[in-house]
C-alpha cells in the first residue's frame, strides 16, 4: 500500500505520476483495485478522512487487502491538475474526494464524500460504516 503520510512535503510534479504508476505496477501483479485520494493539507475533512483510512481497524484491513492507495495532493487547486483532469476532473466535487481505478487503471468511479460523512453534524468526521461499505462494494472479491 502506497501511503503519503499527512503534511510530508511532496511537491515534485511527477511525484504523483510516479506513484500512481508504481500504486498500477502492485494492484496489476496482485489483483487489487487503485484508490486515489484526492485532497490538501489545509483541508479538514480531507484529514479526517486520513485518520479513519489510516486507524481504523476494519477499513485499513479492506485497504490493505484490496486496495493500493494513493494520495494526491491538490494544494488551492494549483497542484497536480494534470492528473485531476486525467480522472475526469474529480475535484469538482469537492475534497476529499476519491477515485476507484482497476488493476489496468481503468476509471470505475468517483465518489464525493460529504455522503460518507456521519448524520450528526455535530461529529466532523466520516461514517465508518458507510466508508467501509463503499471500499467493500468496490473491492476485487
Amino acid at each position: 500500500m502506497i501511503h503519503v503520510k499527512q503534511g510530508e512535503e511532496h511537491e515534485n510534479m511527477h511525484e504523483a505520476a510516479y506513484r500512481i504508476g508504481k500504486a498500477l505496477e502492485i494492484a496489476s501483479k496482485e489483483n487489487k483495485r487503485i484508490l486515489l485520494i484526492f485532497g490538501a493539507r489545509w483541508c479538514v475533512w480531507c484529514r479526517a478522512l486520513h485518520h479513519l483510512l489510516t486507524t481504523n481497524t476494519d477499513v485499513t484491513k479492506v485497504l490493505e487487502n484490496y486496495y493500493e492507495v494513493v494520495s494526491i495532493d491538490v494544494g488551492h487547486k494549483d497542484k497536480n491538475m494534470d492528473i485531476n483532469e486525467k480522472y475526469g476532473n474529480p475535484i469538482e466535487n469537492g475534497l476529499p474526494v476519491i477515485v476507484v481505478l482497476d488493476e489496468k487503471g481503468n476509471h470505475l468511479t468517483t465518489q464525493e464524500t460529504g455522503s460518507l460523512e456521519c448524520e450528526d453534524e455535530t461529529v466532523k468526521m466520516h461514517e465508518p460504516s458507510k466508508v467501509l461499505d463503499f471500499l467493500s462494494m468496490w473491492a476485487l472479491q
